[in-house]
């Protein structure tokens, strides 16, 4: 819970019981639905097989304004997202239409790092969906993958392990701006 609306662009999700008849809203439990800066305004739609697909303004009020000047948009949107309510808690995966975009698979079985740094050629583009299965061993704090490295920029993807946070780091990814402190 410590990074909780630690960047104070926070979306919330208030999972509880709602009585029609009397309007009364009984709260059960809340967290958190993105941690990220950029989620705002996130809407919902059911679709016709009834699931429930989210998306959102990828966008914060700190930085609409930055833009080139007569743009004709401010921000993106965000990939949907389809979410359901298990064990008391929101889940969220990407929304299942985007898989026709898996062109080629990859794939490194039994691949062990010990404290190095790994480039894997193979691996190249603009899109990328990943999977992983991690299995740290004892001492392991975190790890990282860098993404779009060049000599100058790179976005990195960091894994704290016993915190069980994913961060987006984009510090050195080219942004105009820098929003992320630590």
């Amino acid at each position: 819970m410590a990074y909780r609306n630690r960047n104070g662009n926070g979306t919330v999700c208030i999972i509880g019981d709602f009585d029609e008849t009397s309007g009364d809203f009984s709260e059960i439990s809340q967290q958190a639905i993105d941690n990220g800066i950029d989620f705002y305004a996130p809407q919902t739609v059911e679709t016709p097989d009834g699931r429930r697909v989210m998306i959102a303004w990828m966008q914060n009020w700190d930085s609409c304004s930055i833009r080139e000047e007569g743009s004709p948009w401010a921000g993106q949107m965000t990939l949907p997202r389809e979410i359901f309510i298990k064990d008391g808690r929101l889940w969220q995966k990407p929304s299942r239409e985007f898989e026709f975009l898996k062109k080629k698979e990859f794939s490194i079985p039994n691949l062990i790092i010990r404290n190095e740094r790994l480039s894997i050629k193979e691996v190249k583009g603009r899109m990328l969906a990943m999977d992983l299965l991690i299995r740290p061993k004892a001492g392991c704090y975190s790890f990282s993958i860098r993404l779009a490295e060049d000599k100058d920029s790179y976005t990195e993807l960091v894994y704290r392990i016993h915190e069980h946070t994913l961060t987006l780091d984009r510090r050195c990814s080219g942004s105009r701006r820098h929003f992320f402190q630590r």
